[in-house]
């Protein structure tokens, strides 16, 4: 029984320590430096910040020469300490520490210098990329399902350009949940559909973040019957095959709804539609849509 017990227990700390691992992330960097344009009369008088792709990150715990546990993403995959930055110079790991120091040398560096006390990105932030998965829809699911039971966000904003989901991210009745979108055009083989209360998804913009159905599908978004809804800065394309949009209130109970920033567009029917039974609090700022369809 003591053992089962203390079983228990490491699995519950283990759990813990997963939800509060957090993403670390800067570029190789520096400032202070000149700049000599050719036919000049010299180095600039206007000190510049300078970039240092790929150069050579190692972690310490704070404080400390002590080379620290890091990791490739949320989940625990390990990561190499030392390791190196991408040619962008960007730089990233997850760890379970509140702050770290952060050594960057190599890659043009000609003095390695440290940056003291690194804090993480706030908790409860998940980034789909690093998340595996046979499309972006898969990616991003896994991304939603390992935040915290209380919600957060998953930021999927790196996934650009034509990207396929085959199910609706919001898999689990998971509330309190962002995600975000990128510069990205989604095709969806099915409706991405609200499972609890306070599920929002933002884009960058309705011009360059498009949702665009495949098949007849009968909506494109369902709200379905839960409150505290946000559609923001997104595209939501019909392609001519999906029957509906967005569609709210289905059951007749209290909702509160926001669209903004958005467009509704090649519908073979609906653009929107509305249970006008319930009782459907809605805010819509700069949303442009085919004809609403009421009942």
């Amino acid at each position: 029984m003591r053992k089962l017990v203390l079983l228990l227990a490491l699995l519950v700390s283990f759990s813990a320590s997963a939800y509060a691992r957090s993403r670390f992330q800067d570029y190789c960097q520096d400032g202070g430096k000149t700049v000599s344009v050719p036919g000049g009369t010299g180095p600039s008088t206007t000190y510049w910040q300078q970039s240092f792709p790929s150069c050579t990150v190692t972690v310490y715990d704070q404080g400390t020469t002590t080379i620290s546990t890091i990791y490739a993403d949320a989940t625990g995959t390990a990561k190499a300490n030392p390791f190196t930055a991408a040619a962008t110079g960007l730089w990233f790991f997850y760890g379970d520490n509140s702050a770290y120091d952060v050594k960057l040398s190599g890659g043009g560096i000609s003095s390695p210098f440290t940056l003291g006390d690194v804090k993480g990105l706030p908790g409860g932030v998940n980034y789909a990329d690093d998340f595996a998965g046979a499309n972006a829809g898969a990616k991003v699911a896994a991304c939603i399902t390992a935040l915290p039971s209380t919600g957060g966000t998953c930021d999927a904003r790196s996934l650009q350009g034509a990207q396929t989901f085959t199910a609706s991210p919001f898999s689990g009745a998971k509330a309190n949940v962002t995600l975000l979108l990128g510069a990205s055009t989604i095709t969806t083989s099915a409706a991405w559909t609200a499972t609890a209360n306070n599920q929002r998804i933002i884009g960058n913009h309705y011009t360059d973040t498009v949702i665009k159905a495949s098949g007849a599908l009968a909506w494109i978004y369902d709200g379905a019957t839960y409150d505290g809804l946000q559609l923001e800065s997104l595209y939501f394309d019909g392609n001519g095959t999906a029957t509906g949009g967005v569609r709210f209130g289905t059951s007749g109970a209290p909702q509160e709804i926001v669209m903004r920033d958005v467009r509704i567009y090649n519908l073979a029917a609906a653009g929107v539609g509305l249970d006008l039974g319930g009782t459907i609090d809605s805010h819509f700022e700069r949303v442009d849509v085919q004809p609403i369809a009421g009942g």
